[in-house]
């Protein structure tokens, strides 16, 4: 995309199709992927199924809006995909070898999650969520539907489903256990999956364990347990049948550092695929000469390596921004990927798994976009307390924008994360940069891809750690003459949010802040989340109590009474993760004080605006509430 064009519009922003969910047929000939838009007029987002063919280029194999997560059989002569016909629940269909008229093969009352295909094709693993009993539903009909919490959770259940839809379906988890994933053996004879005892992403992240059960559901057992945010990734059996290749946490101490391992599936033994490689190793494939391919993030790119067990990994050049969504062509070695810059959208990738290699692109979905001028993305980088600290910067698209510029800082969330370069991650940048501002996205200690130390730095650190890694970012900028240092602004969401809290209550250099779905108290935090053990994890395992400093000198709420900077509020009215009674402690604190500040709820957002009206809102009020505070209008 050209610096050069007309100027980007806040409705550019529903304009995008993403692409997700590549797979590919074995010889590498072909390869399918869903592509999502957005319609602002219908307040929807719309995805289908399109597919790649050598010697025919891209096309659309399904129209209604309602497919996603497409499949490719083992011999690639079939394609099965999640559907919603009809407006019904999610099912899986399955479509012949030309991809024509396909048919559902499941019926479940409460819809399909995802399918895996047994290597002879034959069956399909499909986590499905769990039915009501007929004692739940007639406690649901008298008023009885009372429920308790950590016990009571819906849980996703695992089944063998025909691939042709021929008979019932095998139950193969048992009413207590909650699925995340699952892969069967070379001899279809038995299925690997992760599970915890409920139906929460706590009990997911940090109580799963990974078992094995025999194809007809009747006999299972425990092969070890298994942590982090990575249950619901990909598994992969060797060819052997001996172990299974997860992406999990590196160990107890680096839950949010994920790495790719195999697991002995007799012993439960784990042994990294990559033991001197201090990068983080996600979406990992077994390749058929024994080596494993993974996706990493590094800086703020996300690239690719393949890796013999215990060696050193090969790094596969992918470009400077992120190439996601890869599945790997197993005959051909060829990896099929979604690519993205700031100033590029999504495409459909594809390279071979030689180093030399260079990357084709396979399709142009977005060329609407290539007469609008992006907002130009660098990597900046500075000092701070003796590291290295790196981001992103985003230079003003309006014309006639002059240094110093304006600046909204932008700390990412997590923090277990990264801002990177990305057309996804520029979304916000695209709509201040059109409006004549410079954009800064640091990545502060706590981020992914600089290492485990670094990510772990943040541990009961929250705030003054990243903080100074921020403003010291901010300083270099001013100092370069790019920034103008009295017309400054902060918005964050998620921890983002925490440190937008955070930097307000310990100066006031800025000319007002966005706080969107912000962690303020880290005990009441604790109490409601849904993910109460990774604040555990982040206060260094401490027992939470009012006594112990993490827990209360770490929360902004804390250091609200220094606040003086005018604030917008933001929250998602049925968030789970970050409560909205966290923006309320926040409100309330500000108000008391007589500090200028509104707060404005989503109806039915969680944790992330989604409805189209409402991000179309969410973006301009926010645009409105910094233009006028920053650029002298308040």
């Amino acid at each position: 995309m050209a610096d050069k064009g007309r100027s980007f519009k806040l409705a550019d922003v529903f304009k995008h199709k993403t692409l997700s969910d590549v797979t590919a047929t074995p010889d590498g000939r072909g390869a399918a992927f869903t592509v999502t838009r957005q319609d602002l007029k219908e307040n929807k987002h719309f995805s289908d199924v399109w597919a790649w063919g050598e010697g025919r280029g891209v096309w659309q194999v399904t129209f209604g809006g309602k497919a996603r997560q497409p499949s490719l059989s083992p011999r690639g002569d079939r394609l099965a995909f999640v559907s919603r016909r009809d407006g019904g629940k999610a099912q899986v269909v399955v479509m012949g070898a030309n991809f024509s008229e396909g048919r559902p093969v499941t019926e479940f009352k409460n819809g399909v999650v995802k399918f895996n295909w047994s290597p002879d094709g034959r069956r399909l693993a499909v986590l499905a969520v769990a039915d009501k009993t007929p004692d739940e539903k007639k406690k649901e009909e008298e008023k009885r539907d009372w429920w308790t919490r950590d016990a009571d959770e819906r849980r996703r259940t695992l089944w063998s489903v025909s691939a042709r839809g021929a008979g019932k379906p095998r139950r193969l988890s048992t009413p207590d256990e909650h699925v995340s994933s699952a892969a069967w053996t070379p001899d279809c004879k038995h299925v690997v999956y992760t599970a915890c005892p409920i139906g929460t992403i706590d009990s997911q992240w940090f109580e799963s364990e990974l078992k094995i059960v025999d194809a007809k559901g009747r006999r299972r057992r425990t092969i070890c347990p298994t942590r982090g945010h990575s249950m619901e990734g990909r598994l992969s059996v060797s060819p052997d049948g001996k172990s299974i290749l997860i992406c999990e946490a590196y160990d107890e101490r680096d839950l949010f550092h994920t790495v790719p391992k195999l697991v002995d599936l007799a012993s439960g033994r784990k042994r990294l695929v990559a033991p001197k490689f201090d990068l983080q190793g996600v979406n990992a494939q077994l390749l058929p000469d024994g080596r494993v391919f993974f996706q990493s993030g590094l800086g703020t790119t996300l690239t690719f390596h393949v890796c013999k067990p215990g060696g050193r990994p090969q790094h596969l050049a992918s470009g400077p921004g992120v190439a996601s969504q890869a599945a790997v062509a197993r005959e051909a070695l060829r990896a099929f990927y979604v690519y993205s810059e700031a100033q590029k959208p999504d495409e459909l990738y594809m390279r071979t798994l030689d180093d030399a290699a260079e990357a084709v692109a396979l399709s142009n979905l977005n060329r609407a976009m290539s007469n609008v001028a992006l907002a130009r993305a660098e990597v900046v980088r500075w000092r701070s307390e003796g590291r290295d600290v790196e981001g992103m910067l985003y230079m003003p698209s309006k014309r006639g924008a002059r240094k110093p510029y304006p600046l909204i800082l932008m700390p990412h969330g997590g923090p277990y994360s990264a801002s990177v370069n990305s057309y996804a991650a520029a979304t916000s940048p695209n709509i201040f940069c059109a409006a004549g501002y410079a954009c800064f996205l640091p990545n502060f200690r706590g981020s992914t891809g600089y290492g485990r130390a670094f990510t772990r730095g943040i541990i009961r650190n929250w705030g003054k750690g990243p903080f100074t890694d921020i403003m010291a970012g901010v300083d270099a900028l001013i100092r370069r003459g790019i920034v103008d240092r009295k017309r400054m602004a902060v918005f964050g969401g998620s921890f983002g949010g925490y440190m937008t809290a955070w930097t307000i209550g310990h100066t006031r250099r800025f000319r007002c802040a966005v706080a969107v779905a912000a962690v303020v108290n880290n005990l009441s935090m604790y109490g409601t989340t849904d993910i109460p053990t990774f604040q555990f994890y982040s206060s260094g395992r401490r027992i939470p109590n009012f006594t112990d400093l993490y827990w209360r000198e770490q929360s902004p709420l804390y250091h609200a009474g220094r606040i003086k900077t005018p604030t917008l509020i933001i929250t998602g009215e049925v968030d789970k993760r970050v409560p909205p009674g966290q923006s309320g402690e926040l409100y309330r604190a500000l108000k008391a004080r007589g500090v200028e500040t509104q707060l404005v709820y989503y109806p039915r957002e969680p944790h992330g605006i989604s409805e189209l009206r409402h991000r179309l809102h969410y973006f301009k009020q926010i645009l409105d509430w910094i233009n006028d505070h920053t650029l002298g209008r308040k």
